[in-house]
């Protein structure tokens, strides 16, 4: 396909008359703006920036900053409508030297240590975050609500024990998990919920929990746990069990769970 020289047009401009996006959400970190400014000066400028026709930055403002603070002071525009791609090309450098090799390193390197988003600005963006996001890594983004769990019942346990007709020694099976109403502390109620099982870890929830929670630990790390909990933990390595914080929550089965609880 020939190339439209015109079209795809390169201007040399002066880096101060770029724009920096106002809202930007990525508010970077200090290390990586400090990775950036070191690669800058180490290899030259790499990847290329990305601006609207008004000159302001869409993609590559902390790269931008780093460049003013290096002292740089143009920029090469290749005005584009996005039907080709923009490569630059540095001529002093082959992939399988040991700066080009560096230099590749340094580029994935510093996009992936600087990026921080920032949650007071992504939902005033007016577009889609779940285009780009699940729901749960939404939630995991710093300064996000958490998820909260319900709160405990425990002054109603007679009543929701009739309302729900749950026993001691009860077992449900919710998807892959099995919920138990029971205590850790109880060999039989371990040898009925494990059923033959192993345990590869042992973990203790929160302290609401208590009563009916297994006491869980990490085999492979024995050395963390007090005298009393790695006695208690190889008593329950003839079982295995699944942490109850990671069955889906709305079902009717995990709506009984809550309410025991």
């Amino acid at each position: 396909m020939a190339i439209n020289r015109k079209k795809n047009s390169v201007r040399i401009v002066p880096l101060s008359k770029l724009v920096l996006d106002d809202k930007n959400a990525n508010t970077g970190t200090r290390r990586g703006r400090e990775m950036l400014s070191d690669s800058l000066r180490a290899y030259g400028a790499g990847r290329a920036v990305l601006v609207d026709r008004n000159n302001r930055v869409i993609a590559g403002n902390k790269t931008v900053e780093a460049a003013r603070a290096a002292g740089m002071k143009s920029i090469a525009v290749i005005e584009s409508d996005g039907d080709v791609l923009v490569a630059v090309q540095r001529r002093d450098l082959a992939l399988n030297s040991k700066r080009g090799r560096e230099l590749a390193i340094a580029d994935n390197r510093v996009a992936e240590i600087g990026l921080e988003w920032n949650p007071d600005v992504l939902p005033t963006l007016n577009i889609d975050l779940n285009q780009f996001w699940y729901a749960n890594e939404l939630r995991g983004i710093p300064g996000e609500k958490p998820l909260e769990a319900p709160a405990p019942k425990l002054d109603k346990a007679a009543e929701l024990e009739r309302k729900w007709r749950t026993r001691r020694g009860q077992i449900w099976e919710i998807g892959k998990h099995r919920l138990m109403r029971g205590s850790s502390t109880e060999q039989g109620d371990v040898a009925a919920l494990m059923a033959g099982e192993k345990a590869r870890i042992c973990a203790r929830p929160r302290d609401r929990l208590r009563p009916f929670a297994p006491l869980m630990c990490r085999r492979d790390q024995p050395q963390f746990l007090s005298p009393l909990r790695r006695e208690r933990c190889r008593a329950h390595r003839t079982s295995r069990f699944h942490l109850t914080q990671l069955v889906p929550r709305g079902t009717a089965n995990n709506k009984r769970h809550e309410e025991i609880l």
